[in-house]
């Protein structure tokens, strides 16, 4: 089997010194990660997106797909944060892609119809690739990751469904 990074929820988080931008530009970007999560055991919704829990953002707190009890957030800081709402998941293993280009931000989840918002270009790609914590470390997500995959560009959904069908296939996942 596969050994995903078993996140605790309360001091367990992955850094490294990677730029945010040789994984995204600021014009696009796509974020894609399988991601376990139970919204009955995640904490409640924080006054600002990048104070939650993150599967993975940046040590800036500009762009990231968040868990709280409210669902699963994307967000994307353009000036202002922008994203979409929060979308309700069921317990269990979901594949998410966060995507932007510069005039929408783009959350997917599973199989359903991506939801957006208005958005311009990322405003800051100066931070480092954070992954299970919010970008400062002091909050952090509780739940397995099997899979991040950035793109310094918009995939399409044809490309999503690859990854998807892939990502099902190696993990014996219907999602």
């Amino acid at each position: 089997g596969f050994t995903p990074a078993d996140f605790n929820g309360t001091t367990q988080w992955l850094q490294n010194a990677t730029d945010m931008a040789t994984l995204f530009t600021a014009a696009a970007g796509t974020l894609i990660t399988l991601f376990y999560c139970d919204l009955g055991t995640s904490p409640a919704p924080a006054a600002n997106d990048f104070d939650n829990p993150a599967v993975f953002t940046d040590s800036a707190g500009a762009v990231g797909l968040a868990v709280h009890s409210g669902g699963v957030r994307g967000f994307l800081y353009d000036g202002v944060y922008q994203g979409p709402a929060a979308i309700v998941v069921s317990a269990g293993w979901h594949l998410a892609m966060l995507r932007w280009d510069s005039a929408n931000v783009g959350v997917t989840i599973d199989s359903a119809a991506e939801v957006t918002a208005a958005a311009g270009a990322l405003n800051v790609t100066t931070g480092t690739a954070v992954a299970g914590a919010q970008y400062d470390q002091t909050v952090f997500y509780g739940f397995p990751v099997m899979e991040i995959i950035t793109a310094p560009s918009t995939l399409s959904p044809t490309d999503y469904a690859n990854v998807k069908g892939y990502i099902n296939t190696r993990y014996g996942l219907a999602l």
